[in-house]
């Protein structure tokens, strides 16, 4: 019995000295974590200090609009937003994505400058810091959750832009330009198709082959095309002037048939035709739809032109 006792005692002595170094290894690792996340929290910009002592502002579309009102009352620049200014909501997308990206970068410093094993820490040998042992820094923690939140909230204020613009485009011009279809797609063998009198065709990668007193006919650019299908080409109705390779990227236009002309070859050739819509894309403000279509980047100085007409000073 005296002999069990000892062995038990022996047991539990050896599984406390084993918890005992574990704990002591968590406390290691997370002091490493612990240091080189604030080390770099310090090359944060300022106004990336007030979200880490205090997330509540990235919580809801209100508490950020609410927030940044309140950072420009300040300055003694007074302004009251409404949900539907697309300026004003892409004045906070832009933030949040400012934030996130420099958090990000944090999240990625740390990882990076730990290496995977660090020899002789604080008396412990080879230490290994795992995915784990970031996944439980209360620190890490911290910052994976102000990014989910920053995330969250970015993709609330896109969605919500993105379908307002949308629905604004649609109802001005009449389609979803992100539903209409490239017209390569019905020029080319590869991949050829029949057009359909519902869909609208973006010309993208198209130029002018030539002009005819009906309207021109229109080859692709890619260079790809050209070389493999060199006479697959497309009609469309105008009495506009055009001139002989002009780009047609930005134009949109729908099927109506077939045209039959004679070739260099004096030789009857038929091909779809189509008519061009009132619309074209390179006649937008590139301010005008800062969420939808998302073809064109808002111009350096958007921001001034808001200011300028919606801010009481």
């Amino acid at each position: 019995m005296k002999r069990f006792y000892s062995v038990f005692f022996l047991i539990l002595t050896l599984v406390t000295n084993i918890y005992a170094i574990q704990n002591k290894l968590e406390k290691v690792k997370d002091k490493i974590i612990n240091e080189t996340y604030e080390s770099e929290i310090k090359q944060l910009p300022n106004y990336a200090d007030i979200l880490l002592e205090d997330n509540s502002y990235i919580t809801s579309y209100n508490s950020l609009s609410n927030h940044f009102i309140s950072l420009f009352s300040t300055k003694n620049i007074y302004i009251t937003p409404q949900k539907t200014d697309m300026f004003w909501n892409f004045l906070l997308y832009d933030e949040l994505s400012v934030l996130y990206n420099a958090l990000d970068q944090i999240k990625q410093n740390i990882q990076n400058k730990i290496p995977p094993i660090i020899w002789e820490k604080d008396g412990i040998n080879n230490i290994q810091i795992t995915t784990e042992d970031y996944n439980k820094n209360i620190n890490f923690i911290s910052l994976q959750q102000r990014l989910d939140n920053i995330k969250k909230l970015a993709d609330e204020i896109y969605d919500f832009c993105y379908n307002y613009e949308l629905e604004d485009f649609k109802k001005n011009n009449g389609f979803d330009i992100t539903a209409t279809m490239p017209i390569t797609d019905v020029m080319i063998n590869y991949m050829a198709r029949k057009p359909t009198i519902e869909d609208i065709y973006d010309l993208s990668n198209t130029k002018v082959l030539q002009t005819t007193p009906k309207g021109i006919l229109v080859y692709s650019s890619n260079i790809f095309d050209v070389d493999i299908y060199p006479d697959k080409n497309i009609f469309i109705y105008t009495n506009k002037n055009f001139v002989d390779n002009e780009d047609l990227t930005g134009k949109f236009v729908k099927y109506v048939g077939k045209y039959t002309y004679k070739s260099i070859t004096n030789t009857n050739k038929t091909v779809y035709a189509f008519k061009f819509l009132n619309f074209d894309l390179n006649t937008i403000s590139k301010n005008k739809y800062l969420f939808y279509p998302k073809l064109n980047e808002p111009t350096e100085d958007f921001a001034e032109q808001y200011f300028n007409k919606y801010i009481k000073r």
